[in-house]
């Protein structure tokens, strides 16, 4: 008699609980696999990431060098800009200067000229004496 009421009922309690522990296994795995797809998914955002953030420092690197590059280009023009300008005014204080001394030469050998010959210079006599006071004179071009 026993074994004909009570053990259907430990049967259905056994099998209850087996089917309990299935469906909570099942239950299990599915949260695993939602949790590995979470992560998959998460580890893919992070991926990205990761290559954005390279790619932005790669681009500030780039900029950083060209504009690097860009001051030095423009230090070095404004360099050799401000040689030639000092090279142009060395240029014409050094014309200046052969002017003047042209000039004085002039003065000063028309002076000995009148000295010498004791008369005023006609202006055909005092371009010969300048031409000739300037080929006496050395060269530094």
């Amino acid at each position: 008699m026993l074994s004909k009421f009570v053990w259907p009922v430990i049967l259905d309690g056994l099998q209850a609980r087996e089917d309990k522990i299935f469906d909570e296994l099942k239950d299990a795995e599915k949260a695993k696999a939602d949790a590995q797809s979470l992560l998959a998914d998460y580890q893919g955002k992070l991926d990205g990431a990761a290559v954005e953030v390279q790619s932005i420092l790669s681009d500030a690197r780039n900029d950083a060098t060209a504009s690097g590059q860009r001051i030095v280009d423009e230090a070095k023009e404004e360099a050799e800009r401000q040689r030639e300008r000092a090279n142009a005014e060395i240029e014409t204080a050094k014309k200046v200067a052969l002017a003047e001394l042209a000039g004085q030469t002039s003065d000063l050998a028309i002076g000995v000229a009148q000295q010498v010959i004791g008369r005023e210079l006609k202006a055909e006599d005092h371009a010969e004496l300048i031409r000739q006071s300037l080929d006496r004179l050395p060269s530094n071009n």
